[in-house]
């Protein structure tokens, strides 16, 4: 016969719970918001025509959906204890909040053009801009990674999103900032939106279970599958937005450049750390030129500028998994599983630093309306943005 105590566990693993029932009805909600306050644009509708901004944007949007559900949720099973949970929480949050994100950044956008709201009208660009939120959630899921239900990770990220478009809507529509790839909106953001919820989520619990924070030699294979699939993809992240053919080669040509430099500046680091190629870095800091490049990946009009960024987000993102990531644990016990301060938050800031720079020495050779800020000020306006 079959032990009672299993039979119990069995028919309690069978039952669905109030958390469950949450799930459902969050769906619910989200779709009774999607049929009466979203349409089809033009161009999606038949009988309607509207001009693609660019020939790319499908296959754009494709390889986001890649780094989104292979490259993010592959990377997040380095811990040994975590691989089935990271990519079922991957797939679970991220579909999650494209359909949060897309209503979000829609709606705040028409309230700062001072429009009347309307119906938002959906096209293949709103469902990149859902792809976006998903990543700003991922690179927050990364530093709660082992920390949380998926229950408690919905929750977390359907605020979130709701800040995260407002957020885009300040930084794109009022302040007019330039911002292509997303280092300051969707890398810094998600970042220190993740290590604040960290800070304030079961610190001590999470230091008593630390043995689990631990990675194995197969675990850390299987987790450069993801980083390799973000390697590839990260141009098409930074450049499914640009409006014409010249900028988006530019943003192609500029993070392909600054990423592959990046690489090998974290590989140098790691080597000078360690004497070898530790897993760690190379899985992660290998990544922070893309991150870096971004804002400015449209701005930068020289190969040697892109590769310069890159080379210093790599060297400094590594600096950041070896000494600053530790240092923060040990003195103020902040718990960061993936590294996201250190592959998404500085990179990000860095990127913004280096935007006001080439805004400052580039904006002249850029048509005057290329920057929204410069139609009606100067640069010095675009730089302050």
């Amino acid at each position: 016969m079959e032990p009672l105590f299993q039979k119990e566990e069995k028919e309690q693993q069978t039952k669905a719970g109030l958390s469950d029932y949450m799930l459902m009805l969050g769906q619910v909600i989200l779709i009774l918001i999607w049929t009466f306050f979203a349409q089809y644009d033009k161009g999606v509708l038949p009988g309607t025509e509207k001009p693609a901004a660019n020939s790319n944007v499908y296959a754009c949007f494709q390889d986001v959906n890649v780094m989104i559900f292979i490259g993010f949720g592959f990377l997040m099973t380095f811990m040994k204890a975590q691989g089935q949970t990271a990519l079922s929480f991957n797939w679970i949050i991220s579909i999650w909040c494209i359909q949060w994100g897309i209503i979000s950044q829609a709606f705040f956008f028409q309230i700062f053009a001072g429009e009347p709201l309307t119906k938002i009208n959906i096209s293949l660009d709103s469902l990149l801009w859902g792809l976006f939120a998903a990543a700003t959630a991922m690179i927050t899921y990364g530093a709660l990674l082992g920390k949380c239900t998926l229950q408690q990770l919905l929750w977390l990220t359907f605020w979130e999103m709701g800040f995260w478009g407002l957020n885009v809507a300040i930084c794109k529509q009022w302040l007019m900032a330039s911002d292509m790839g997303g280092s300051i909106i969707i890398h810094a953001y998600g970042c220190y939106f993740g290590l604040a919820a960290s800070y304030h989520f079961q610190p001590q619990r999470a230091v008593a279970q630390a043995f689990n924070n631990v990675a194995n030699h197969n675990s850390e294979i299987i987790a450069m599958i993801g980083s390799v699939f973000l390697w590839m993809f990260w141009p098409s992240f930074n450049g499914a937005l640009a409006t014409d053919g010249a900028q988006q080669n530019r943003v192609f040509v500029n993070t392909n450049l600054a990423i592959a430099a990046g690489c090998m500046g974290a590989a140098f680091t790691s080597r000078l750390f360690y004497n070898k190629l530790e897993m760690v870095i190379i899985m992660n800091a290998t990544l922070a030129g893309g991150v870096a490049i971004g804002t400015c990946s449209d701005i930068c009009t020289s190969p040697a500028g892109a590769m310069w960024i890159g080379f210093i987000a790599g060297v400094l993102s590594a600096v950041g998994f070896e000494k600053i990531s530790p240092y923060l644990a040990e003195k103020i016990n902040l718990q960061d599983t993936c590294g996201v301060g250190s592959l998404h938050g500085m990179p990000g800031l860095l990127g913004g630093v280096c935007s006001i720079f080439a805004i400052a020495i580039l904006a002249d050779d850029f048509d005057k309306g290329y920057f929204k800020c410069m139609i009606n000020g100067t640069k010095t306006d675009q730089v302050m943005a």
